[in-house]
C-alpha cells in the first residue's frame, strides 16, 4: 500500500557483506518485516559459496540475535557480537 515499514542497508567488501542496518517501524515489529528484508537483503548479495555476510548488534537486542540466528548467522564473538553466515 505504500506504506514504509522498514529499510536495510549492506556494504559489500571484497567478499565481505556486511548488513549495516536494518530497522522495522514499531507498528510492524513481530510481523515478518524484518525476517524478509534480512532474506533479501542476503539474496540479492549471493554472488558464490566463498563469500561470507556478516553484522554486528547490541548484546541486549535479543530481538536481533534471535532474528538473525534463526536467519543462519552464528555469533563469533561476545565482546562485539559479530556474527556470519555464509552468503
Amino acid at each position: 500500500d505504500g506504506v514504509f515499514l522498514g529499510a536495510a542497508h549492506v556494504r559489500r567488501t571484497g567478499r565481505v557483506i556486511e548488513l549495516v542496518h536494518l530497522a522495522v517501524v514499531s507498528a510492524a515489529r513481530r510481523r515478518g518485516v524484518g525476517r524478509a528484508l534480512c532474506d533479501y537483503m542476503v539474496e540479492r548479495c549471493r554472488d558464490d559459496e566463498k563469500s561470507r555476510f556478516v553484522l554486528f548488534t547490541q548484546a541486549d537486542n535479543e530481538n536481533a540475535l534471535s532474528l538473525y540466528q534463526g536467519k543462519g548467522f552464528v555469533l563469533t564473538g561476545k565482546a562485539s557480537l559479530s556474527m556470519v553466515r555464509r552468503a
